[in-house]
């Protein structure tokens, strides 16, 4: 039995939202950041017993950890955020004894290994997924100097692996010659990536995230979400205003996607990003921990968080009924209004549109009332010292 779960994130908007996929008195649930600015928010849920902030480093982690456990015995630990699913992974022997954390055949260090986005690509192309062709380098010098030996124009540039890059999606860069290219590979370096992935770049017609749940071999994808407008600046590729559907309408890409999971071995939640080019899904990257549209996903009707404490609590049968919902993700635009890449009135209007609302819950009114004074803080900032990320 699971005696408490533990979300371990960054973003308010993701971390609440997971927290918001269990009903209040379900289990004890506590919450783990590494964004000061943030913990404010998520830590006025009344869906908590406790919240802390930490160092993103296997030391202090764990040292958090233990004291959000207290003395439970069975803890479940759901990450939000690349970086913390990465380190859970790397602790994953000393996290043993009390915790269920994600992981591939549970062996500590496989699923850090299965981040990187060119392994990644591999597994799904065998799976008859469409992927984007390209090769990964090194960002040392003679790295850089194949790839500007090899790489074809347009191509896109990204880490390897987003949780060694600091999770930074800024280092993702689309290139036009030689000169951009470079410059992708010192952002990538800067950022903390030793690889780059280099790819063939795809005009985006559409991005799609699929949602799902793999625990012990069986993978289930109930639903995806579709963007409907997207972030700005570290919030590229995610959705500000979305709408979730019904997996089925992928077609045949659903059992190729699922394939693809239970292949690699993962037990935990995951999202797949797909972007749509010239009328084709393509395969982008694979992220191994609760997504950004989490609770948009489980106010659809399939609330994957609630099923893998089900799953670890012996009820392994995944089913649920998905319909089609609007959703906004007020971070994200509160963000992009304050980057200058979104107007103060498309904000307002997009935070005041019908739909479900990550941060505003008539259930729990606290993460609302502090994310207005944010607004208030960070309109005032904008108007007085001009936009920024």
């Amino acid at each position: 039995m699971i005696d408490s779960v533990i979300v371990a994130g960054y973003s308010y908007s993701t971390s609440l939202g997971v927290v918001h996929c269990f009903e209040a008195g379900e289990c004890r649930m506590s919450f783990i950041g590494s964004n000061r600015i943030d913990i404010p928010v998520i830590a006025q849920s009344r869906y908590l017993s406790a919240s802390d902030w930490t160092e993103m480093d296997e030391e202090a982690l764990f040292s958090a950890l233990e004291k959000l456990r207290g003395t439970d015995e069975k803890v479940l630990i759901i990450p939000a955020h690349d970086k913390s699913c990465m380190l859970i992974d790397q602790i994953g022997n000393r996290l043993s004894d009390h915790y269920f954390v994600p992981n591939i055949r549970n062996r500590p260090g496989e699923l850090s290994a299965f981040m990187d986005k060119f392994s990644q690509k591999l597994l799904a192309k065998k799976h008859g997924l469409p992927v984007a062709e390209g090769c990964e380098y090194g960002t040392d010098e003679a790295g850089v100097s194949q790839a500007c030996q090899e790489v074809k124009y347009p191509c896109l540039a990204k880490p390897a692996a987003s949780a060694f890059a600091n999770s930074s999606k800024e280092a993702i860069t689309p290139c036009r010659n030689q000169e951009e290219l470079k410059e992708a590979f010192d952002n990538a370096r800067y950022h903390g990536s030793e690889k780059v992935l280099v790819e063939r770049f795809l005009p985006v017609e559409q991005e799609l995230c699929a949602y799902g749940v793999a625990y012990n071999g069986e993978v289930y994808i109930p639903a995806y979400i579709a963007a409907k407008s997207s972030g700005f600046g570290p919030y590229i590729g995610i959705a500000a205003e979305g709408e979730v559907r019904a997996s089925e309408e992928l077609g045949d890409l659903k059992e190729k996607l699922e394939s693809f999971v239970a292949e690699s071995g993962l037990d935990g939640l995951f999202c797949i990003d797909l972007l749509k080019s010239d009328g084709v899904l393509f395969f982008s990257e694979m992220n191994l921990r609760a997504g950004a549209s989490q609770y948009a996903v489980a106010m659809a009707g399939a609330n994957l968080p609630a099923m893998l404490l089900k799953a670890y609590q012996g009820e392994t049968e995944f089913r649920a009924e998905v319909h089609p919902i609007r959703y906004v993700n007020e971070k994200v635009l509160l963000d992009s209004y304050r980057g200058g890449h979104i107007s103060l009135l498309e904000m307002m209007r997009a935070l005041r549109s019908e739909g479900v609302h990550f941060v505003k819950n008539d259930k729990d009114p606290g993460p609302w009332r502090e994310f207005k004074k944010l607004l208030i803080k960070k309109t005032v900032a904008t108007m007085v010292l001009g936009p920024r990320d």
